[in-house]
């Protein structure tokens, strides 16, 4: 869906990819805000498997109620693309463009299968889920091994 339907008016420009260098710079920034509301606030994705180019950034925090609410307030600049209980996406301001943060909530009980999952690749989630279910249990992202 293009930007100019998720926020109206005119399209803000987006940035798709974005060089690993940066996007650390942009991780550092976003962790500084959010840090004080979440324990363990980790990155994912393809900045922790140090891929050259970035699509957008992972985050898995363990976070409270309360201060899980008020993300979307401390990221005010932010647009927010969708938020809820689990997830939050947003399009965040770095050097005069927008890029892609999301926000994925834990437990100290889930952290661990949500870090493996956000950090990915696709192919090798599909891996695990396809080697679980050879096994006779079922791979939930957000909590892990389930016997069916």
């Amino acid at each position: 869906m293009k930007q100019v339907k998720l926020f109206g008016g005119e399209e803000p420009d987006v940035l798709p990819r974005l060089e690993l260098g940066r996007a650390q710079i942009l991780v550092k920034q976003v962790e500084t805000m959010i840090k004080p509301l979440c324990n363990k606030p980790e990155v994912g994705g393809s900045v922790r498997r140090m891929k050259p180019m970035v699509g957008d950034i992972d985050f898995v925090a363990v976070a409270t109620d309360r201060s899980w609410e008020k993300f979307v307030q401390t990221l005010k600049e932010a647009k927010v693309i969708c938020s809820d209980k689990s997830v939050i996406k947003i399009l965040h301001p770095f050097e005069n463009i927008l890029f892609q943060v999301d926000f994925y909530r834990a437990t100290t009980q889930t952290f661990g299968i949500q870090m493996l999952t956000r950090t990915g690749s696709a192919d090798h989630n599909m891996w695990l889920a396809g080697c679980a279910l050879s096994k006779g249990f079922r791979l939930k992202y957000s909590e892990g091994l389930m016997k069916d």
